[in-house]
């Protein structure tokens, strides 16, 4: 995790606006992108129960309240730009993570 914080500078407040400033700029871009690749919440969940897969931390055995510490430990884990991270540059991870159930 030292490595790789000193290769991406995730947690330096310059390279974190940077980042932030290129995501706002390409926004409706990203929107676009995410429109025509990923199905909706709506399509998944009907995918989600016709395959009986969980939908949530506690149909797999999990309790409800570590969701905010996993979901921010996400962004951490691995060298992928995933979903935590971009909350995490946006700077509302830990806002969202208040709010989770």
């Amino acid at each position: 995790m030292i490595r790789l914080e000193e290769k991406e500078h995730k947690y330096d407040p310059q390279a974190a606006e940077v980042r932030r400033a290129v995501i706002c700029d390409a926004w409706d871009e990203l929107m676009a992108i995410v429109e025509e690749e990923l199905p909706s919440a709506a399509a998944l969940t009907e995918l989600f129960d016709r395959l009986g897969i969980p939908k949530s931390v506690t149909e797999i055995g999990q309790p409800a309240e570590i969701l905010p510490m996993t979901l921010k430990a996400t962004k951490d884990i691995r060298d992928k730009y995933v979903l935590s991270r971009l909350l995490w540059d946006l700077g509302i991870l830990d806002a969202l993570c208040e709010n989770a159930e």
